[in-house]
């Protein structure tokens, strides 16, 4: 609900939002301080620690991490089919 706003459904974005499913170890590392402490809030990305709890976040980052695996998974079965075709 909230995270869509910029970064669309499945944070699937492109563009000037990041990707969240491309994003890197870094982000993940310091995930709760960007998303409730508000370390990024000069680059747009607000607090949202007065709308969501400690393990909302994290189940946020799960399921980011999720979408990343499952997207990777997509891009090597298209890579495949692709491999196929071309023979």
């Amino acid at each position: 609900k909230h995270c869509s706003f910029c970064h669309s459904i499945g944070a699937l974005t492109e563009g000037v939002i990041p990707n969240l499913t491309w994003a890197e170890a870094e982000v993940h590392e310091a995930w709760n301080a960007i998303v409730l402490g508000g370390s990024r809030s000069r680059q747009g990305m607000i607090s949202f620690a007065d709308m969501l709890h400690v393990d909302q976040s994290q189940a946020i980052q799960a399921f980011i991490i999720n979408e990343a695996h499952q997207a990777k998974g997509r891009r090597v079965e298209a890579l495949a089919e692709g491999f196929k075709v071309a023979r």
